[in-house]
């Protein structure tokens, strides 16, 4: 991509060809809009034909966005960063899709509705010619499946798009001599539909189509639980293929000789495993590479015969190994990395929900003493944060080891526990999340006698920022001080994807954004609370912690601020440990009083 067109570089001549025209500073060829790139999983915008002879590019029309500007205070002589960013109930990028053949000529436009589904969530288009499947498939033990796989077929160009309001999705076929879209599948839900799994771990994209094209298969959580199933090529269910008790993460690879999928299964909350299921149903997932903990698996699509596991152990060693398709070790790749200190975490369930909760006391832990507590928090849509893996909480047991015991959990909004624990956080992001951690957090008190719970801190970043700064305003009862890393005060100032997914838009949903604003419960703030942003931070806006600054000095209640150089992260690491070691020092003073 050149001045936001596509070109197409010779490997050989070096010969440029320029196969769209017309790329402004609002309109791009080949880029992913924000909305996908950001929130909906989807970081590429161009797709090569399974022969390399055609192009299918996004063309995103950003002109109707509204512009944001971020100046750099840093950098004084510099103009201001300008960006196209989507405020919750304003306009959207604009999308189309067009082919392109690689040799030059003209796009052909698709007809996608890009008006009633303007979210492009995931663009699959298969590799074709392969043989037919119908020999492969026995009939006994499960209903004939002989008449779904023709002799002759193909897997077509698949997208999958979705409705503003996230609450329909569809799987569209393209035709490509024509450019039309057609249909295969819908799916409806009342809250919101979660784009399908494999995010956080190397995965298959789906739909992933068999290779004759005679179906594909697809997850879905509407039964309750995430499930893979196997689909007729007109997208009609034929069976499910993983079981609900064991919910499915992500598909790693599909071994069409041996008529089997490996999967990434969820055995408990806390552990991600590798399965091997039989694709045409009837038979037991066989794990492959189950220690606890978490795997993920890289297969070579060429050869079935073995495959890279992933594993962050819960025995704190992160591992990459080489397996047979049994899943046998043949080889532990060596690693360099330098090995961390110890992380002393224990994983519990806390309160009649049984929330998942990790504990961390401090290294040299004195037996019978008790210790100020810190609620390491996210409490958002979208994230687990306790997962069986030390390695995760090695941030934790720095703090811990300041004299402090830090608590995590999972309360109802989070993933990982079904559809409607998931879904429970609709309308309100602030009401439920911040019930159950105070519930989890006293629950775990009973636990572990050495929590001192008249002394109890709480911090988060991002979401995790914006739970801080309510929890300390609305709870002075539990939490005594608060550390909130760049918080989405007001959610009218997030992007339209994500805000918009949980409470809708505001001109719809007053009171959904007026209900999980910290602005309303500002003028209540009673303990202290450190506020950290970042100034040129391009995800959540500076702007919040400026308008929660303002509301608590017209409120006459006093905050600190820390201000800190850069966006959203902190890839710096002497900043990031020193912001660190502020936190450990802000707690250490106020939680002493």
């Amino acid at each position: 991509m050149r001045a936001n067109d596509l070109h197409v570089l010779d490997t050989q001549t070096g010969a440029d060809r320029q196969l769209t025209q017309g790329g402004t500073d609002t309109l791009s060829h080949g880029l992913a809009e924000f909305a996908a790139a950001e929130e909906l999983g989807r970081s590429d915008g161009a797709w090569w034909s399974p022969d390399s002879g055609t192009l299918l590019y996004e063309e995103s029309d950003t002109s109707g966005v509204e512009p944001h500007f971020i100046a750099d205070p840093a950098h004084p002589e510099r103009p201001p960063a300008a960006f196209r960013y989507p405020r919750a109930g304003t306009a959207n990028a604009r999308l189309r899709l067009g082919l392109a053949p690689r040799d030059g000529g003209p796009t052909r436009w698709l007809d996608w509705d890009s008006a009633a589904f303007p979210y492009l969530v995931r663009v699959v288009w298969p590799a074709q010619g392969h043989a037919p499947l119908a020999h492969m498939w026995p009939a006994q033990g499960h209903a004939p499946l002989a008449h779904v796989w023709p002799a002759e077929g193909h897997a077509p160009l698949t997208l999958v798009v979705m409705n503003r309001a996230e609450t329909e999705q569809r799987l569209l076929t393209v035709d490509l001599p024509t450019g039309h879209t057609a249909t295969l599948l819908r799916e409806t839900d009342p809250a919101w539909i979660n784009t399908s799994p494999g995010a956080n771990w190397p995965s298959t994209p789906l739909p992933h189509w068999l290779p004759d094209g005679s179906g594909f298969l697809w997850a879905s959580d509407s039964s309750g639980a995430w499930q893979l199933a196997l689909h007729h090529a007109d997208g009609s269910l034929d069976h499910i293929v993983t079981p609900a008790a064991l919910p499915f993460l992500s598909l790693a690879d599909v071994d069409i000789a041996h008529r089997t999928a490996t999967v990434l299964l969820a055995p408990d909350h806390l552990d991600a495993a590798l399965y091997r299921v039989p694709l045409a149903g009837g038979g037991a997932p066989e794990p492959i590479a189950a220690e606890p903990g978490q795997h993920a698996a890289t297969f070579n699509e060429l050869s079935h015969a073995a495959f890279i596991d992933h594993l962050d152990g819960a025995d704190g060693r992160v591992l990459t190994l080489v397996r047979d398709a049994a899943g046998r070790v043949l080889a532990t790749v060596p690693s360099r990395a330098e090995t961390p200190p110890p992380v002393h975490v224990q994983f519990t369930t806390a309160g009649v929900e049984a929330f998942d909760a990790a504990v961390l006391r401090p290294s040299a832990a004195v037996a019978g003493r008790r210790y100020p507590v810190v609620l390491s928090v996210y409490a958002g849509p979208g994230v687990k944060t306790v997962l069986r893996t030390p390695r995760l909480f090695g941030e934790a047991q720095c703090l811990a080891d300041q004299g402090f015991i830090v608590a995590a959990l999972d309360g109802r909004g989070t993933p990982g526990r079904g559809h409607d624990w998931e879904r429970a956080t609709k309308g309100d992001l602030i009401d439920i999340p911040l019930a159950d951690q105070v519930a989890g957090l006293q629950a775990l008190a009973t636990q572990v006698p050495q929590m001192n719970m008249r002394h109890v801190g709480v911090t988060g970043w991002s979401f995790g920022g914006y739970f801080t700064a309510m929890a300390t305003i609305r709870r002075p009862d539990i939490f005594s001080a608060g550390v909130a890393g760049a918080p989405p005060v007001d959610w009218a100032d997030y992007d339209t994807a994500y805000t918009e997914r949980y409470l809708g838009t505001p001109a719809d949903n007053p009171d959904n954004y007026h209900r999980s604003n910290v602005l309303t419960y500002a003028a209540s703030l009673a303990r202290p609370l450190l506020l950290m942003h970042g100034l040129t931070d391009d995800n959540v806006y500076f702007v919040n912690t400026v308008k929660l600054t303002e509301a608590l000095l017209r409120a006459d209640r006093p905050y600190d601020l820390l201000l800190l150089p850069g966006t959203h992260q902190l890839p710096d690491p002497v900043l990031r440990a020193n912001v660190d070691a502020t936190r450990a020092g802000y707690f250490k003073d106020k939680l002493s009083k």
